[in-house]
Formats: structure tokens, sequence, C-alpha cells
């Protein structure tokens, strides 16, 4: 990630992780990053995959995209 993308501040939190302000290093336009830790969220995988699914399929420029 560090290679394409410049994360900067935090600027918010969800469920699953954080979300950083950030800028694509090859484009220049800034990016929402949602860093999410397995880790800690070892009891809600399914959850997360299922957020990943949902929103994977969206096509509006106001949700992540996957």
């Amino acid at each position: 990630m560090d290679d394409i993308f410049d994360k900067q501040e935090l600027i918010g939190k969800g469920s699953f992780g954080e979300v950083f302000r950030g800028r694509d290093k090859k484009t220049g336009e800034e990016v929402a990053i949602k860093v999410v830790d397995l880790d800690d969220a070892e009891d809600e995988i399914e959850s997360i995959q299922s957020e990943i699914s949902i929103l994977s399929q969206c096509a509006c420029p106001f949700i992540v995209k996957y």
C-alpha cells in the first residue's frame, strides 16, 4: 500500500477499522484508505467479507471502492 498511496491523517473509525485521508502517488487523487486489523477482528471475519462483497458491487463515487 505504501508504494501506491500516501496515508495521511485519521479521519474516522468504523466497525472494522480506521479510515485515513490519503493520496494516490501516481495520479495525485485524494482517496480514503480503510485499514482493517484482521488480528483484532478474528470473530468478525464473515461480517468483513460480507461488507467487502457488498461494497465491491457498488458503483457510487461516495462509497469505498474495493
